[in-house]
């Protein structure tokens, strides 16, 4: 057997295959994926909206070509985004592909009934993902695995490999020019999560005015070290998060037993340092990085951190958590147990929508609609009660639906930037007592 892409990760079994001829091809390497007449030939995993999409609206698509010079019936032919589900989508009967022809296939949308688009109800992963193809017989005839895409780009095929390109829905593929990775850096890091969270670090880019890619570069520390082995791009403005996790894959790193003092460093596939820090403190969710992004400037950011998003400086922001209570039995203006209560201290209203709260160990969260506002110099009260309608409730209340616990929790108000307002890290509470962070 052989590894069927020379792409492919020798650790997983699905990326094995029977070799093309008796014996093997001792020496060399024969791949034994993307040989076949049809082809995976670009994907877009994150669309832009309004772009060239031939009709499947804003969902991800892929787009296949026929590389042999007869015409090809799709019918029986699959997609697929989980190696050991052969059969997840398949064409169609009639369908077929002409020689040199491109056929493109929606991924995870909506299609109207009166066009005749083709739509697999799985969608794929901007953040890491696997896309096959199979034949009838259930024999994989293509795949692609990748890891972070950019905004509006598409993975588009050059030879037996992929690059990373414009999207031509129906045309020959374009590829993007890329930026120099010793732009990128890290920006900001948590190495010592409460619970069973994990710890991550986050790098952005400087200076590039084009997507960077990271196949290739080497994550190091003491005594572990990982390589970026798929596919995957850093793109303007954005901020890619790696955690460390011991089952790995793309996006997290290994878990080593980290430790105060300790170096992170990323290197270039040849070794060459881009960049590195130094692990500070061992306080719990705490998080530390730079202000402004990529910039030399080194802040504590505490447990106000933004992960994923551009950093800010929390200190400077008006609206602020004034109070909260997470067990009440009884309440006369307010039909809450919980809540949280917030505060504008600035000289203007502000808008609320798209702000909301997270409960980021239990991967929830509630948006405020899209009406809310607070005044300048109010409060406004939010309830935390699963058992209550979310939304805009009786006597004109907001109610996140989210639990707070009285054994303790961690809640917070985020921007629509995605920057943390403010947030409230507790403790078991006493019934009846709120407190004023």
């Amino acid at each position: 057997i052989e590894l069927i892409s020379s792409s492919a990760p020798p650790n997983a079994a699905s990326w094995w295959s029977a070799s093309n001829s008796i014996g093997g091809s001792p020496g060399e390497f024969r791949p034994t994926l993307g040989q076949g007449s049809v082809l995976i030939n670009e994907i877009v995993p994150f669309p832009k909206q309004n772009g060239e999409n031939d009709g499947v609206g804003s969902a991800d698509w892929v787009e296949l070509v026929n590389n042999s010079s007869e015409i090809v019936s799709l019918s029986g032919w699959g997609l697929s985004d989980d190696p050991l589900e052969n059969d997840k989508w398949i064409f169609p009967d009639g369908v077929e592909i002409n020689p040199g022809q491109f056929i493109v296939v929606g991924l995870g949308g909506v299609i109207p009934e009166s066009t005749s688009k083709l739509m697999a109800p799985f969608s794929l992963n901007r953040d890491g993902e696997s896309l096959y193809l199979y034949n009838p017989d259930g024999n994989r005839e293509d795949g692609i695995e990748f890891g972070f895409m950019p905004s509006g780009f598409s993975l588009s095929r050059f030879g037996s490999g992929f690059r990373l390109g414009i999207p031509t829905v129906q045309k020959e593929n374009m590829g993007v020019e890329l930026g120099d990775p010793k732009d990128i850096r890290f920006n900001e890091w948590l190495i010592f999560p409460s619970g069973t969270n994990k710890p991550w670090v986050e790098v952005t880019q400087v200076e590039s005015p084009t997507p960077i890619e990271l196949t290739g570069l080497i994550f190091r520390g003491n005594n572990w070290a990982h390589q970026v082995r798929r596919p995957s791009f850093l793109g303007i403005n954005e901020f890619l998060v790696f955690e460390f996790e011991q089952e790995f894959g793309f996006g997290e790193l290994p878990s080593p037993l980290l430790q105060r003092g300790d170096r992170i460093f990323l290197e270039t596939r040849n070794g060459e340092r881009i960049d590195d820090f130094r692990i500070s403190s061992t306080r719990e969710d705490y998080s530390f990085g730079y202000l402004p992004d990529g910039s030399n400037s080194r802040k504590t950011f505490g447990n106000k951190f933004t992960r994923g998003y551009s950093n800010a400086d929390a200190a400077n922001e008006t609206l602020k958590i004034s109070e909260f209570m997470a067990w009440q039995e009884a309440h006369t203006n307010h039909p809450f147990n919980s809540w949280i209560e917030i505060y504008n201290s600035d000289s203007e209203d502000l808008d609320l929508k798209d702000y909301r709260i997270l409960d980021p160990h239990n991967e929830l969260e509630w948006f405020f609609p899209e009406e809310s506002s607070i005044q300048s110099g109010e409060f406004l009260l939010i309830g935390m009660d699963p058992t209550e309608s979310t939304g805009l409730i009786d006597l004109g209340f907001l109610n996140s639906g989210l639990m707070m616990s009285h054994e303790g929790g961690y809640f917070q108000l985020i921007k629509p930037e995605g920057n943390i307002v403010d947030s409230i890290l507790y403790g078991s509470q006493i019934i009846g007592k709120s407190v004023e962070p």
